[in-house]
């Protein structure tokens, strides 16, 4: 499978006709053969907006994951923020991306809920489902509860449906797997990233070059406003 818009179009397209129902994570219980489609924005909030627009535009709905403590973006600044209401209010919903690492010698569930009431605070809207960012064996082997939050790394969302990533831009499940067995499991969760996804084909380090530059950008524009005398100044990433 390759990683263009036009061929994730094609993936849901297959899943909904082999009888899944996509939902979001409060609404699954509700539904015989329930998909859950879930975005962890690992890198960029632009490309994260970029991705909710291209659902949108076919009648998709899905969760994506901010993170608070992102070392690539801030999600606390402004202009993030607005994207992320922005996504919100094309009807996706708004989770936490929690990186458990950030807290070391802390009461991981208090600081889960401490983000989440903060992000609920500045999106404007409900969120009620974490994702961990790269969890540790400790935090899944405990089958963590978290109040007023699902988590997405429960085990009742392994044991009941079969789950899938695009990791590193790798599939680890073909198609007929996952439909087989999620028909079995009576439910799917699909994990993608919208780094990896573009309009047009690209190579893992072709994706993670496109991410640069629009990072790249953005602190050339910011530097210009502060420094007009660096007008022009500009850095590509050829990777």
């Amino acid at each position: 499978m390759n990683f263009t818009y036009n061929d994730y179009f094609e993936l849901i397209k297959k899943i909904k006709n082999d009888g899944f129902q996509l939902c979001f994570y409060d609404e699954y219980k509700q539904k015989e053969f329930p998909c859950l489609l879930r975005h962890d924005i690992d890198f960029s909030i632009d490309k994260a907006i970029e991705f909710a627009k291209m659902e949108e535009s076919v009648g998709i709905k899905s969760t994506y994951f901010a993170m608070l403590t992102s070392k690539m973006y801030n999600s606390l600044s402004k202009e993030n923020m607005d994207k992320l209401r922005f996504i919100y209010k094309l009807g996706h919903r708004i989770g936490l991306h929690f990186d458990e690492t950030q807290y070391e010698n802390g009461d991981i569930i208090s600081e889960i809920i401490h983000e989440k009431e903060l992000l609920e605070y500045y999106v404007g809207g409900r969120v009620d489902v974490v994702s961990m960012h790269e969890p540790s064996k400790e935090f899944i082997e405990k089958n963590v509860e978290i109040p007023g939050l699902i988590n997405t790394y429960a085990a009742s969302f392994f044991s009941e449906m079969e789950y899938c990533s695009d990791s590193m831009m790798c599939w680890k499940k073909d198609y007929d797997y996952l439909i087989r067995e999620g028909k079995n499991k009576k439910g799917l969760q699909i994990l993608t990233h919208p780094v990896w996804w573009n309009k047009d084909e690209k190579s893992r380090k072709e994706a993670l070059a496109n991410i640069m530059n629009i990072e790249n950008t953005k602190i050339c524009e910011y530097i210009v406003r502060l420094y007009p005398e660096h007008n022009g100044y500009s850095y590509k990433y050829t990777i």
